[in-house]
């Protein structure tokens, strides 16, 4: 159990150090810790999760954390793998609020800003495909995913509302 605890806090860790950009980039992060190196849950599974983490308010990382860390060793998996998550960001905003508006306008600290989001795009591009192509294996998911899209970025449709009627189509019309 020790092992257990100590292998969630150091995945959420990692996960927490690296994870720029906010939570969703720390999600493809948060994958290769659970599916790949740890093998704690399949791909299929961590989308499933990160799916019913998104109906959920709150910072989805955080949240995947506590879950991922609750189905490994229960409540006490869940308050290791969340502190292991926000320990690092913690620390790093305090140290933060201390420097950053002292030299936010210098050259090196907006050429690291820049340097970092086109990475952060990348991870969220690379998770998106792999999440797609592991989930969306039948042509009802690509008409949902497409009407989502239409209903987010055309409509302008607020997205609490867009992942609820998914769920409700899901149960009402999906589930077998």
């Amino acid at each position: 159990m020790l092992q257990t605890l100590w292998n969630i806090f150091v995945a959420m860790l990692r996960v927490g150090t690296l994870g720029f950009g906010g939570g969703q980039a720390s999600i493809p992060l948060l994958e290769i810790e659970a599916v790949q190196t740890y093998q704690w849950m399949t791909a299929q599974e961590f989308g499933d999760l990160y799916a019913m983490g998104n109906c959920l308010p709150g910072p989805i990382a955080t949240k995947m954390a506590a879950s991922i860390g609750f189905e490994q060793a229960g409540v006490l998996g869940a308050v290791v793998g969340l502190l292991g998550m926000i320990l690092p960001s913690t620390i790093a905003i305090v140290l933060m609020i201390s420097f950053f508006f002292k030299f936010k306008d210098q050259p090196q600290v907006q050429g690291l800003l820049k340097g970092i989001r086109p990475i952060v795009i990348v991870l969220l591009i690379l998770m998106t495909y792999k999440m797609g192509i592991k989930s969306m294996g039948t042509p009802v998911s690509f008409i949902i995913a497409g009407v989502a899209f239409v209903a987010l970025h055309f409509l302008k449709i607020h997205p609490a509302f867009v992942i609820l009627s998914g769920m409700l189509f899901g149960v009402f019309f999906l589930a077998k």
